[in-house]
């Protein structure tokens, strides 16, 4: 039986729509994303230097930072939670929002939320939270997950859309992207007054100062600092940077990896709840740092994967990503980043998640759980190019990580009996001459195609073209021959 992960990819291949789109996405935001490194002065590998050097630095000193951090912003008056897991980032929001008697709350672009599961679990307790973020709307309408850390709706469709705003909005039907968008700006921000609760996350904080720094495209975030009495922000315990100058750097980096734009939409900048005197600010503000297993990961040869500042520039030059598109990853993270995170990080269980008859055992990587089985294949998910540390803002060794996840992979007898007997196979054909004669005249006289159903399953999904003629040795032989 196929894996859940080899489905999806199936399904998305058959999808040539999606495919379409996806390649033609993705091929923009790269070409938008070199153009704006082009024009600068500085080149890029000394951006990525120092951009990497200022991640690095801050995971080595990151108990020290969040202490930091943490004193800074208890000074001003912000309710500062630590949070083991998603569960106990969502039992401290969902009591909160019960003890200030609210039933209902916004929520800003966050992957963060998306991986503990945030808005089903405030559903379950009887909190009901609309996504602001333009791209998280057309999702929440459509009963849709993300596909993209900065685009969650890139695999979407204008046609797709302009069908659902006809369908949930009685929108007439438009094909043009800036109706559309104008259309629910309309809707959402007609919204924004009557909730009293705000849900975000930081895209950095500076220890420095204790300010932090939320991105938007369209400035939800600032006007949720205006309007909402109650302003929570989610924060993973590995965004936080040393000064505010690196956490604007970094997001600088971020933007311009991300689609080509020198800074994002919007930047807002919080230290605390408004004060005697301030003409606006959030009546409280909360920060919930999650750990979600992030902590385990620190001393593990995947640390790094922690360095990521979420612009999705991965995802627009794999190739890979770029024909199945985000959807085949699953309900977590996607892309090339996505397939080292998701093994490694838990997620709250969503209905589309529920435990299955075939539910894999769980493996172990460098000696930590692969704490999600179900995403064990990903890591399967790559050419191992390179091209996802070229582009990454951070200088992440993606590849080198995908690669020790399928070594982990091999050795916790993941492969199955179809990849284990190809194995046995070429082990055989290359013990002895007498062996690779013997496979190389079956290859030649394409014999293969009598051979058992998984191996013919095997082999239609790879490129296996038929052997030269003549062996090398034997070509070799003829041509020394006296």
């Amino acid at each position: 039986m196929p894996s859940p992960f080899k489905t999806r990819v199936a399904q998305a291949l058959a999808d040539s729509d999606l495919r379409t789109s996806q390649a033609r996405a993705s091929s923009r935001l790269q070409r938008w994303r070199n153009a704006s490194f082009d024009e600068l002065e500085t080149p890029w590998p000394d951006l990525q230097a120092a951009a990497a050097a200022s991640r690095r630095a801050a995971l080595d000193d990151l108990p020290r930072l969040l202490q930091q951090l943490e004193a800074r912003l208890v000074q001003r008056g912000v309710e500062v939670v630590w949070a083991e897991d998603g569960a106990a980032a969502f039992r401290y929001i969902a009591a909160l929002a019960t003890a200030r008697g609210l039933d209902t709350a916004l929520r800003s672009r966050s992957p963060l939320a998306e991986e503990i599961g945030l808005n089903p679990a405030l559903a379950e307790a009887g909190i009901q939270v609309t996504n602001t973020n333009f791209g998280d709307y057309i999702l929440q309408l459509a009963e849709d997950r993300s596909s993209h850390p900065h685009f969650p709706a890139l695999h979407q469709s204008a046609a797709d859309v302009a069908n659902l705003f006809e369908r949930k909005l009685d929108m007439p039907k438009t094909l043009d992207p800036q109706a559309m968008g104008s259309m629910a700006r309309f809707r959402l921000r007609r919204e924004l007054p009557r909730h009293g609760m705000m849900i975000g996350q930081v895209a950095l904080a500076a220890a420095d100062n204790g300010m932090l720094v939320l991105v938007s495209d369209a400035g939800e975030d600032r006007i949720a600092a205006s309007l909402a009495r109650i302003q929570v922000l989610l924060m993973g315990i590995d965004q936080v940077a040393a000064t505010v100058d690196e956490a604007l750097f970094l997001a600088q980096m971020a933007s311009r990896s991300a689609a080509g734009q020198d800074m994002p939409g919007a930047v807002t900048m919080l230290s605390g709840p408004a004060r005697a005197g301030d003409p606006d600010g959030p009546g409280e503000l909360h920060l919930v740092i999650v750990d979600n297993g992030r902590s385990a990961l620190l001393a593990t040869p995947f640390r790094d994967a922690l360095a990521c500042i979420g612009c999705g520039a991965c995802h627009n030059v794999c190739p890979v990503t770029r024909e199945i598109g985000g959807q085949a990853y699953g309900d977590g993270y996607t892309g090339p980043i996505g397939a080292v995170l998701a093994p490694l990080i838990a997620r709250a269980p969503t209905k589309s998640r529920r435990p299955t008859r075939d539910t894999v055992p769980p493996v172990t990587a460098a000696g930590i759980p692969l704490l999600d089985p179900t995403a064990a294949d990903l890591p399967l998910a790559s050419t191992l190019c390179g091209a996802c540390a070229d582009v990454c803002p951070v200088g992440i060794d993606l590849p080198e990580m995908l690669r020790s996840l399928r070594e982990a992979r091999l050795a916790a007898g993941r492969p199955g009996l179809v990849d284990n007997t190809v194995r046995a196979a070429f082990r055989w054909a290359t013990s002895n001459p007498a062996n690779y004669h013997r496979a190389h005249g079956w290859l030649q006289r394409r014999l293969t195609g009598s051979i058992a159903p998984p191996l013919r399953a095997w082999r239609d999904g790879r490129d296996l073209p038929t052997p030269a003629d003549k062996l090398f040795r034997d070509r070799w032989a003829e041509r020394n021959r006296p």
